[in-house]
């Protein structure tokens, strides 16, 4: 008997619908079991594409789970884009400077938080909302987005030749339930020369990034070494999201992501 037979089985048996259950493509007929639960509480999980379908033994309700993500970053939604992952984009339009506090751990995550949260009434019912929020701390400042030229000259002044802390928050929200982490990676630019930052400037690049640069931009040449998450400092630290999503929620990355083609 396949993986998937008895799950449908008892669903069936309990005069409960079961779509998609034919479909036999490569991935989305895997079954997690929660061993943790006896039969009659475990959930079953297939995928088709980004879509887990959610099948409950116990309740006989089939859900879709949509992945929000709460930003307009193009950079956030690539990485999720290029691990495999279609995703739902809703600006969270959320004013930033509206929250002041000095641990940029804990200000990462209340700013997720709050982006979350207002793109909540717009998300489905078995929705997973994602949002982050990323600022650079240097010689005991906290760095957002630069104002103007004049500030994007003096953020590069202060990292030039110094190591500074990127800082990521996050926020999850899933079946009612929200989650907050934050990570942190060490950065070393190496001396800069004024001409070298003005020409930066004066790209246009560091206007819409955190401590106004960016890793993946031509600032890299900037960049001497790092110790940490690169992703983090681009934007969204991936490894600890989908820990969060596996450790909070049970959900495992290989279970929602795109299936590869069939070979």
């Amino acid at each position: 008997m396949g993986a998937l037979q008895p799950a449908v089985m008892a669903v069936k048996a309990m005069n409960f619908s079961f779509p998609f259950c034919h479909r036999r493509r490569k991935r989305e007929n895997q079954i997690l079991a929660r061993s943790r639960l006896n039969f009659f509480k475990a959930k079953s999980y297939f995928t088709h594409k980004n879509i887990l379908y959610i099948c409950a033994a116990c309740g006989g309700m089939v859900g879709v789970m949509e992945i929000i993500l709460a930003s307009k970053s193009p950079r956030r939604r690539e990485i999720l884009e290029h691990m495999g992952l279609k995703v739902k984009v809703i600006d969270s339009k959320t004013d930033e400077s509206s929250v002041f506090l000095s641990e940029p751990g804990e200000l990462t995550e209340r700013l997720s938080l709050i982006k979350a949260g207002a793109v909540l009434s717009e998300a489905g019912e078995n929705s997973l909302i994602v949002a982050s929020d990323t600022v650079v701390c240097a010689k005991g400042r906290i760095l957002g987005k630069p104002r103007d030229r004049d500030n994007a000259l003096d953020m590069l002044r202060l990292l030039s030749g110094a190591t500074h802390s990127v800082v990521s928050g996050l926020a999850v929200i899933y079946n009612g339930h929200a989650v907050t982490a934050h990570e942190t990676t060490l950065v070393k630019f190496r001396e800069l020369t004024m001409k070298e930052i003005e020409r930066y400037v004066d790209s246009g690049e560091p206007f819409d990034k955190a401590g106004g640069y960016g890793i993946q931009d031509s600032a890299s040449v900037f960049i001497e070494r790092i110790e940490g998450d690169y992703f983090n400092v681009v934007g969204l630290p991936v490894c600890r999201l989908f820990s969060v999503m596996r450790d909070s929620f049970g959900l495992d990355f290989f279970d929602i992501r795109e299936p590869e083609p069939d070979r």
